[in-house]
């Protein structure tokens, strides 16, 4: 596998990693401080769009891919590098369904004139509704579990496509080099031109 390949994987693991722990922490009673500015998770959301998108040109060059290829592929990695993946999304996943089980149809919550509000969501209507500073700050840690775990998740997915990309890019060269090194009638090595080229 190329290089550029693993470079890019291990960056997109390495967010992965960072942003779950993040995600971890915010279960712990002490509250976790994180930059309330917008520009961080416009900072995440660029990186990812990076990783992310990259990664996905790079499954496209592979070729077109089915799951059984993919699976084949993935089976191909070193069984370190799959229990990890697997890890950071099953973690990943784990907290996105945490979240939503503890709030269905609840946005971000906001403070309007000292008053604490939250965004309710059901199938018919949107809704602001009030809500006591416990329940706010229960809401913005939970909110600030999906800023950190929804990218974090999203950064394995890209770790793992550019891994599968890059065993698919590998097997085509190996093949390739052994196509032509190989001719018709089980000959190896260069040519020879048996032209007459005359005196």
């Amino acid at each position: 596998m190329g290089r550029s390949f693993k470079w890019h994987a291990g960056i997109a693991a390495g967010c992965s990693v960072v942003l779950l722990a993040l995600a971890l922490l915010t279960f712990l009673p002490i509250p976790l401080v994180l930059p309330e500015s917008k520009w961080f998770v416009a900072g995440i959301a660029a990186v990812l769009f990076l990783l992310f998108g990259a990664a996905m040109f790079r499954g496209l060059l592979a070729g077109g891919l089915d799951k059984s290829e993919t699976r084949r592929l993935f089976r191909q990695l070193p069984n370190k590098v799959q229990w990890a993946l697997g890890a950071l999304l099953a973690v990943g996943f784990g907290l996105g369904v945490l979240t939503f089980i503890a709030s269905p149809g609840r946005g971000s919550p906001e403070v309007v004139d000292g008053r604490y509000y939250v965004l309710v969501s059901t199938f018919s209507e949107r809704a602001r509704v009030e809500v006591s500073p416990s329940e706010y700050e229960k809401l913005r840690v939970e909110s600030q579990r999906d800023v950190l775990a929804v990218p974090g998740t999203l950064f394995a997915g890209a770790a793992l496509f550019t891994l599968i990309a890059g065993e698919a890019r590998r097997e085509r060269v190996a093949t390739a080099a052994l196509s032509g090194s190989v001719r018709p009638g089980g000959s190896t090595g260069p040519e020879m031109d048996w032209s007459y080229k005359g005196p």
